[in-house]
């Protein structure tokens, strides 16, 4: 099979195997109104949700009233007050707010990422690898598809500095 180029048709950049299939993946594009900025938009959304249970629950740790006693040589600790009833199903709102932008952005990602497979039906025929034959994937296939896919399309923040940092300098740079 030849190498081919980003942007060539039949382009993929990795074949992962899961359970006994494989998958050929390309990583999301980039730019302006790019498929990478409307992933972010859910990461986004996804960050708010936690921030905000991470607010509620810091709220209950800074309202206490109990220690707990610390071992020797350590401080008391705070334990969170009870949180109220409106506190509760805000978590649970936001709870499940943040597991349905964590499976949308999945979504998204391997129906844009997932270019073709060796998926077959009952008869032996190869399944069309389309976007809407991709939704109906298992979550858990979908879920590291997404993470694969992910990985390749961009490095997250300190990455660029770690591999600038001579890891990946040639031999004749070293010395």
């Amino acid at each position: 099979m030849a190498i081919k180029l980003v942007g060539d048709v039949g382009y993929f950049c990795e074949i992962v195997a899961l359970d006994g299939d494989t998958f050929r993946l390309r990583e999301l594009e980039d730019g302006e109104n790019s498929e990478l900025e409307q992933y972010r938009e859910f990461a986004e959304k996804r960050a708010d949700a936690l921030q905000a249970i991470a607010a509620i629950q810091r709220k209950a740790l800074d309202e206490s009233t109990e220690t707990l006693a610390g071992v020797e040589g350590e401080q008391d600790r705070p334990i969170p007050r009870p949180f109220t009833t409106d506190e509760m199903k805000e978590l649970r709102r936001l709870d499940r707010e943040e597991l349905r932008l964590h499976g949308a952005a999945n979504d998204f990602a391997v129906k844009c990422g997932v270019v073709g497979w060796s998926l077959k039906d009952e008869a032996g025929s190869v399944v069309e690898c389309s976007p809407e034959n991709v939704l109906l994937l298992p979550t858990w296939v979908k879920a590291r598809l997404a993470d694969r896919i992910m990985a390749h399309t961009a490095l997250m923040p300190g990455e660029g500095d770690f591999l600038d940092s001579g890891l990946n300098a040639s031999p004749k740079a070293k010395h």
